[in-house]
């Protein structure tokens, strides 16, 4: 769908709004008085959002009328925000000219820490303390993420259920093996069974007829570095990160960063059963390649299932959980609504945060735009998705092992995560192309790492 241009939508009533879920305790937020919830919502919400076909049939068909139908006497702007190049420009533009939207999400390069620091952000304690919001309802480790020295700033709407191992079952039978199992606490399923099934996965490579055994995510994927060293028992980041947004250093060139790094690196240049760029080209396949049916083993973010569901029509596949050499991880790509400090309706946008994350709010956004929800009263809308693939109680298994062991994508929570990453990506990618071993690599990168973080710190270290 082309950008949208900026559309108003005219909201209706004087119903009381339904309280989310349960009342209960805010839980870690902070119990900070705020002014009675309005009687009747009036005014503007402005609502930047990015151009995507099934969030943009989502919002402007789904929610902009079922939230006329709670409010006649508010008014939604949908605001085009472009795609993700264009989205952060959008929201400055309109911030810094003193016309900041009343709803956004990190649509754009940056965290939800990087506007709080920079003083973008309305807190949402307040008003989750006023209107008892049962945090329990929500899936675990989503709520987690965007709260910051015990305060929210973001209610969480999408999450990915974590990362999978997706296997091409026609693929499996006729190598004459077992998928792997969907219990991620199955003692069998391990790293190492992992590489034993892609190497006799792997044949006639170096051809169009080829196939191969295993992907293990992109060599540019932003989360790589992280997730190849907690595969491994470690990680690159040090605990603050993750709780902070922001630390004094790294730990990027730790044994375990290493080790995983050249495990990585083993797997297609040793064993040869993750493909080059140029067995891709060998293939003829310039897209997805488990799409096209050439990968057993494709360990790839949670996401991908709504790409899989309507792409893959040829084969079936399933998903099973990700298992690690030390335990099992892989990223997190949870989306959450925010309000502008500068929002001139707040209660409004408060009041669209509310609604979107309601079980009606979130079963229609799961099937109109295909992405996992963030409370457990509407998962079973998204399981619905994999149909016969396979049993409902194996993706349960899978989806809650995922889950549990995940971490959030860093572009949502670590500040200058766009800096950092570009610090990162010129140490790990000579990797990737076979020119030099993990140790060397991550040594030499170390400093320009540490000194991106240093200064990340140094910056926003007084905003705690």
């Amino acid at each position: 769908m082309p950008s949208i241009a900026t559309r108003r939508a005219v909201l209706s009533t004087g119903v009381a709004f339904p309280l989310m879920l349960a009342a209960c305790s805010v839980g870690r937020s902070e119990q900070v008085p705020t002014s009675a919830a309005p009687k009747t919502l009036t005014g503007t919400v402005g609502w930047l959002v990015r151009d995507n076909a099934q969030e943009l049939e989502w919002e402007k068909n789904v929610v902009v009328p079922e939230m006329a139908k709670l409010y006649p006497q508010l008014t939604i702007d949908l605001i085009a925000g472009g795609g993700t190049a264009a989205f952060d420009a959008k929201l400055t533009s309109l911030v810094v000219g003193g016309q900041s939207p009343e709803v956004w999400t990190h649509h754009g390069g940056r965290s939800f820490v990087d506007y709080m620091k920079n003083g973008w952000l309305e807190e949402l304690t307040p008003l989750a303390s006023r209107d008892k919001l049962d945090f329990s309802a929500f899936l675990p480790n989503t709520v987690e993420w965007f709260r910051n020295q015990g305060k929210l700033w973001a209610l969480p709407y999408y999450q990915s259920y974590g990362s999978f191992v997706f296997y091409n079952k026609p693929l499996f039978e006729r190598a004459g093996l077992k998928p792997p199992s969907a219990d991620g606490n199955d003692k069998s399923w391990t790293w190492d069974a992992m590489v034993d099934m892609a190497k006799k996965l792997t044949r006639n490579t170096g051809g169009a007829d080829g196939q191969f055994g295993l992907t293990a995510f992109a060599d540019s994927a932003q989360f790589l570095a992280q997730t190849m060293a907690m595969l491994f028992g470690g990680d690159v980041f040090l605990p603050e990160h993750y709780k902070d947004g922001i630390a004094q250093k790294t730990q990027l060139d730790s044994p375990p960063s290493i080790e995983g790094h050249q495990a990585r690196q083993d797997l297609i240049y040793r064993q040869q059963v993750i493909p080059t760029a140029n067995d891709q080209k060998a293939l003829g396949v310039t897209g997805d390649l488990f799409m096209a049916g050439k990968i057993g083993l494709n360990l790839n973010a949670g996401w991908q299932v709504r790409n899989y569901v309507t792409g893959i029509k040829d084969f079936q596949w399933g998903i099973a959980p990700i298992p690690g050499k030390r335990k099992s991880a892989g990223p997190q790509f949870t989306d959450a609504w925010m309000v502008g400090k500068q929002s001139k309706n707040k209660e409004g946008a408060w009041a669209l945060l509310r609604y979107i994350v309601t079980p009606e709010g979130q079963r229609a956004f799961i099937r109109t735009t295909g992405s996992g929800g963030s409370i457990k009263a509407a998962e079973d809308e998204w399981f619905k998705q994999m149909g016969d693939r396979q049993p409902i109680a194996d993706v349960r298994k899978v989806t809650e092992f995922a889950l549990k062991n995940s971490f959030e994508l860093s572009q949502h929570t670590f500040a200058k995560w766009s800096e950092i990453l570009a610090a990162i990506r010129p140490a790990t990618d000579p990797l990737w192309r076979n020119e030099t071993t993990a140790a060397d690599a991550l040594r030499s990168g170390k400093p320009q790492v540490a000194q991106v973080v240093a200064q990340a710190y140094a910056e926003f270290k007084g905003s705690m």
